[in-house]
């Protein structure tokens, strides 16, 4: 009984000390989905300005990721993220992040992150060149 009630006497210290957000991401960190250094990365990234809506392109990228037979590790659509892997020419696991924002009802930007450089410019490239067929580039 002593084992447990010092256990959560440290427990919530802990957590009034570290916040449970610290806490979460460490978890993610240590199940291997946190996204933690591609937000971190977001400022190098590749980027273009869409008109479709959020929902649309996020849709657009999951299909064009299948028809690369691309790996979607991570699919949230609360975060507007999505993470692929398997990129050719490029180590399995390196993750690349698409992070989406709306600008407006109908344009979103698509932000391409990744810390290898090789597989964020060839994945953008890759990508949106499939998007430009589809949807004209805002300026």
């Amino acid at each position: 009984m002593n084992r447990v009630f010092y256990f959560a006497i440290i427990t919530a210290m802990a957590l009034s000390v570290f916040g449970c957000a610290r806490i979460k991401e460490a978890v993610k960190v240590l199940w291997g989905s946190s996204t933690q250094a591609l937000e971190d990365a977001r400022h190098q990234g590749v980027s273009k300005n869409y008109s479709c809506n959020i929902e649309l392109c996020f849709e657009d990228i999951l299909e064009i990721a299948k028809k690369e037979d691309l790996k979607v590790f991570i699919k949230d659509r609360k975060q507007w993220l999505i993470v692929v892997m398997g990129l050719k020419d490029s180590i399995e696991t390196t993750e690349i992040g698409f992070f989406f924002s709306a600008i407006g009802s109908k344009e979103t930007r698509i932000e391409v992150v990744s810390l290898s450089d090789y597989a964020q410019h060839n994945t953008a490239d890759l990508f949106f060149t499939s998007l430009d067929k589809i949807y004209p580039e805002q300026k």
